[in-house]
C-alpha cells in the first residue's frame, strides 16, 4: 500500500504500509506509526506513541515524539531528533545536527555525529574514541562511537577515560563525578571531561 499525502495526515490510531510513507507536510498521530519501508518527509513527524519501522527513516525536518523510537535499520536526519522517551536502534544513526533526549539513547552499534548529543540521564560505555558528547546524565551502548566534538559531563557513571584517541580504550566502571578516572592504557586523564560514545 503505498500513502501519497500532500497535505497533513491526522490519524488517532495506527497507520500501518509495506510501502514508503511519502509526505510533504506534517504527519501527525497519538498512536503507533509502523512501516515495513521507507518514511520520508520534509516536514515534522509529530506522534504521541510509538514509531516502529524496519526501513530507514529519512526526514529533512525535525523528529518529535514523546515515546519510543525503535528500528531495524538505519535513521538518518539532518535536523534535530527530539524524544522526551527511550531511543533504540541496532544500526548506525547517523546525523549533522544535535539529538537531545531526556532518557537514555541505547545502540548496540556505531553512533555517528558531528554535533554534540546531548543526554539528561545516565551514560554507560565499554569504549571510546574522540572527545565529542556533551552529556549531562546518562547514555547506554555496547559498541564504539565515533565524533567529533568535546565531551563534557557533570555526572558520568561507567565510562572510560578521556584522552583524544583513535583506538577504543579500557572501560572504568563506577568512577564518581569530579574524581579522576585513570585509563586502562598509559595516557593523560581528566578530571569530570571523559570520551564517551553513545
Amino acid at each position: 500500500m503505498l500513502l501519497l499525502q500532500m497535505g497533513p495526515v491526522n490519524v488517532t490510531d495506527n497507520v500501518t504500509t509495506d510501502a514508503p510513507l511519502n509526505v510533504t507536510d506534517a504527519v501527525t498521530t497519538d498512536g503507533p506509526v509502523n512501516v515495513t519501508d521507507n518514511v520520508t518527509t520534509d516536514t515534522p513527524l509529530n506522534v504521541t506513541d510509538a514509531v516502529t519501522t524496519d526501513g530507514p527513516v529519512n526526514v529533512t525536518d525535525t523528529v518529535t515524539t514523546d515515546g519510543p523510537v525503535n528500528v531495524t535499520d538505519t535513521v538518518t536526519t539532518d535536523t534535530p531528533l527530539n524524544v522526551t522517551d527511550a531511543v533504540t536502534t541496532d544500526v548506525p544513526a547517523n546525523v549533522t545536527d544535535t539529538i537531545t533526549t531526556d532518557v537514555p539513547v541505547n545502540v548496540t552499534d556505531t553512533v555517528t555525529t558531528d554535533t554534540p548529543l546531548n543526554v539528561t540521564l545516565i551514560v554507560t560505555t565499554d569504549s571510546t574514541t574522540d572527545p565529542s558528547v556533551n552529556i549531562t546524565d546518562a547514555v547506554t551502548t555496547g559498541t564504539t562511537t565515533a565524533v567529533t566534538d568535546a565531551a563534557t559531563t557533570e555526572g558520568l557513571t561507567n565510562a572510560t577515560v578521556s584522552t583524544v584517541t583513535e583506538q577504543p580504550t579500557t572501560l572504568v566502571t563506577s568512577e564518581t563525578v569530579g574524581s579522576t578516572v585513570t585509563d586502562a592504557t598509559p595516557s593523560t586523564t581528566f578530571a569530570g571531561i571523559l570520551s564517551v560514545f553513545i
